[in-house]
């Protein structure tokens, strides 16, 4: 069960759809970029979509730390997660 305690939610569907958006895969189908650790350990902004994401069962992840860290993300339905960020 989830509790929504302010308005805030009202901008979340443009804020996430904006972030998909810049999180397209180049070329090779591949999307790569920094991420940094949130402030005072709070999450990103993309931390944040791949959580949603993994939410709704459109998604997992997969964050490995260490020297050579990466980010895997599987898409589960890769056809609706593009329908839903036209």
């Amino acid at each position: 069960v989830y509790r929504i305690m302010n308005s805030g939610y009202l901008s979340m569907p443009e804020f996430l759809l904006r972030l998909a958006e810049q999180c397209a895969p180049g070329k090779d189908g591949v999307y790569q970029a920094f991420i940094p650790t949130g402030k005072n350990g709070s999450q990103s902004e993309r931390m944040r979509l791949l959580s949603f994401l993994e939410l709704f069962g459109l998604a997992t992840y997969e964050v490995e730390g260490g020297r050579n860290s990466g980010i895997f993300v599987r898409a589960n339905d890769p056809e609706k997660l593009a329908a839903l960020s036209r």
